[in-house]
């Protein structure tokens, strides 16, 4: 019921309030009294930030005054309504991008501050040369190199130095071509073989080797194995087999490549020749088919074309003072050869 009567009593305050604010208005005695707008359009004004002066409001009397509350800090003001445009209004009417674009702007310095953002593809016009850079090697990527340079690396070379080159070509095959001295005496044809007896048989020969390696950075080994044919007085097959040891560490080698070899192995011929087993009124007391092989020799090649070589090479057959069955003579070849590295 309590509440019946308040929700009563203000009604009867709003009506109240209501008859005196129409009487105020309409009434024709003294009182303030409201003048009629004009009905002219305003012209547009220009948005500004300053905002219209507040209306005087009327101050209530009578019951009225003893319903509603007191004022605080300002009275309510209600201000007349007019054509004039607001500036809200005005806003609205005229389309403005500039914040469009704004947000335009906004979301392309977004796009490309995310770090996660594929790159913009590039599309070079036409006749206009590509000048984007190359694509950089993923780190950690391994870059496969050369057999020279590996070689190089382990053998302690330089990648421009000569000797890579034959390295890289181990095998190889030599043919042979030389003369047989009557003389067997190795010092005596090693010192003046100008003097010597030339001319009693005449070689023709093959071999094949094969380098097993380097070591000391200036020194091959090689291994060969070879055969050929005396012919002449003799008239026999001859074969070995032998091990090489070259220095090739010449100063001059990148213009001429040199290098210098020794053996040691063991040489087979079917039949002996006269500088072996002696004259009719001399005779050897020892003699045997298999003896050392000792061959020094030189080979020689340009280095713009190392696989050819010419080699020099002075082939003696030899029992070392005796060891191979008391045998103190040999027999002698010099001979030229053309080898072919594979």
């Amino acid at each position: 019921m309590a509440g019946l009567r308040n929700t009563t009593a203000m009604g009867a305050a709003l009506c109240a309030l209501l008859a005196v604010s129409a009487a105020g208005v309409w009434r024709t005695g003294p009182g303030p009294v409201v003048e009629p707008v004009a009905e002219s359009v305003a012209e547009p004004v220009a948005v500004t930030e300053a905002q219209p002066a507040p209306l005087a409001a009327a101050e209530p009397s009578g019951a009225l005054a003893e319903l509603l509350p007191p004022a605080a800090e300002a009275p309510i003001a209600f201000a007349p309504m007019t054509l004039a445009p607001q500036p809200g209004l005005a806003m609205a009417r005229v389309p403005d991008f500039s914040s469009f674009l704004l947000v335009a702007d906004l979301g392309a310095l977004t796009r490309t501050a995310d770090p996660f953002a594929p790159a913009p593809t590039r599309i070079p016009l036409a006749g206009t040369p590509d000048i984007s850079p190359a694509p950089a090697a993923p780190t950690g990527m391994v870059v496969p190199r050369s057999s020279a340079e590996l070689l190089a690396e382990r053998r302690g070379l330089d990648i421009n130095d000569v000797r890579v080159q034959m390295d890289l070509r181990p095998a190889a095959v030599t043919f042979w071509i030389g003369t047989a001295a009557q003389d067997g005496i190795l010092r005596d044809i090693a010192t003046s073989p100008w003097n010597a007896d030339w001319g009693a048989d005449t070689f023709y020969g093959v071999s094949y080797s094969h380098r097993l390696g380097r070591f000391w950075r200036d020194f091959a080994v090689d291994i060969e194995a070879g055969g050929g044919y005396r012919a002449g007085s003799t008239n026999t097959p001859e074969a070995w087999g032998a091990l090489y040891v070259r220095y090739d560490g010449f100063p001059w080698r990148n213009r001429l490549y040199t290098s210098f070899g020794l053996s040691t192995g063991l040489d087979w011929v079917n039949r002996l020749p006269e500088s072996e087993t002696g004259t009719p009124q001399q005779p050897e007391p020892n003699t045997t088919k298999v003896l050392h092989y000792f061959s020094p020799e030189f080979a020689f090649a340009l280095p713009h074309y190392p696989e050819h070589e010419l080699v020099l090479r002075y082939s003696h057959r030899s029992g070392i003072f005796g060891t191979f069955n008391g045998v103190w003579e040999g027999s002698n070849v010099l001979m030229l050869g053309y080898r072919r590295r594979l």
